[in-house]
């Protein structure tokens, strides 16, 4: 049984038009998580444009190039993405996630940019630990806490 991802990036058939339209943009994007559930680096790279940018708040505009080998490495302690908001607009999906990785689990929010089946851009607006770490109602003041890299926890 062919997997999800490998559904989304089949190669068409000789009973399918070889002008078929590309995946959907919300079936790219899935296929691009689950890629990292799966530890697929060959599919994560079959769904990255050559021209890319990977922005987060510890990352300016990395390339494709940059963005596997920096963060491709994180997919070993990634194990599960839960959707929690998943909208497409235009050529951007907007999706707020709960991450389960092997140390913790966390929220983020990230806008994708999708051209023809390829993921071209990512924005990475990093969320809070699951559950959060601050009392309801409470208030830290971030200059005051060292901060920690959301996945690895470095």
């Amino acid at each position: 049984m062919r997997s999800e991802v490998q559904q989304v990036l089949q190669s068409p058939t000789e009973s399918q038009s070889t002008t078929q339209s590309p995946p959907s943009i919300e079936e790219s994007v899935r296929a691009f998580y689950k890629a990292y559930e799966e530890k697929d680096l060959t599919t994560a790279q079959n769904l990255v444009a050559e021209q890319f940018s990977f922005t987060s708040p510890l990352d300016n505009r990395l390339g494709r190039e940059a963005y596997f080998k920096i963060c491709w490495p994180n997919s070993k302690s990634i194990e599960k993405f839960e959707f929690k908001h998943f909208t497409v607009e235009n050529e951007k999906a907007f999706v707020v996630y709960e991450c389960q990785s092997k140390s913790n689990k966390f929220r983020n929010t990230e806008i994708l940019t999708v051209q023809n089946g390829k993921v071209t851009k990512v924005e990475v607006y990093f969320g809070w630990d699951v559950p959060h770490k601050i009392p309801e109602g409470e208030h830290r003041d971030p200059s005051q806490e060292p901060q920690a890299h959301p996945i690895t926890g470095l």
